[in-house]
């Protein structure tokens, strides 16, 4: 696309290629930020490092949960099992997490929550809350095996019911100012809405 508007040459480039900015787990969907020069890569990676993206984020998850919840803790990545561990207090090599959740709604057995991403480290949203008791839905490698199989069979489900709906840009430098306030969404899947539709949520 880039190629043929004439605003990304391969070939005059040294170091450069558009580039994903924030990363976003296999098998979940939703909006993902792309840097088509490398001015707006560095400038995109400061926002995200300060905090001034706003990312939300569906996910169906197991329990019943009220209201809203401010999760913290401290995660720590094994690069060899690409898995990671959520502690409640500080440990070596551990990085600094928080997750804010708002209840949408309950059947008794899920719930669908609201998540509001305030540090996006590596499996972040998916560690935390399974490290609460409430793992999402779909998620073989942190979740309920017994209940993921369950919509695998019953709905088809193949990955975790996840996705990034929501984007919004604050106090964006003066090279992004045309982004400031704007946000992005983006409607769940098909297939996730037909789960939600099933369940009576």
């Amino acid at each position: 696309y880039l190629n043929t508007k004439g605003e990304y040459i391969p070939e005059n480039e040294n170091t450069f290629s558009p580039a994903c900015c924030n990363r976003i787990d296999r098998n979940t969907s939703g909006i993902i930020i792309v840097a088509k020069n490398y001015s707006s890569l560095k400038a995109i990676n400061q926002m995200q490092k300060n905090n001034k993206i706003v990312k939300k984020y569906l996910a169906l998850v197991v329990g019943k949960l009220v209201g809203e919840n401010e999760l913290k803790g401290f995660l720590i990545k094994d690069n060899s099992t690409n898995k990671v561990e959520v502690f409640p207090q500080a440990k070596k090599d551990s990085k600094f997490i928080h997750t804010m959740y708002t209840l949408i709604k309950t059947n008794g057995d899920y719930s669908l929550l609201d998540i509001n991403l305030i540090t996006g480290r590596s499996h972040q949203i998916r560690a935390h809350l399974a490290s609460e008791g409430n793992p999402i839905i779909g998620d073989f490698k942190y979740g309920n095996k017994k209940i993921n199989n369950l919509f695998l069979n019953k709905y088809e489900l193949k990955s975790q019911f996840l996705h990034g709906y929501f984007i919004r840009f604050d106090k964006c430098p003066p090279l992004l100012k045309y982004l400031e306030g704007k946000s992005i969404k983006a409607d769940l899947p098909n297939n996730l809405l037909e789960i939600l539709k099933s369940l009576g949520l």
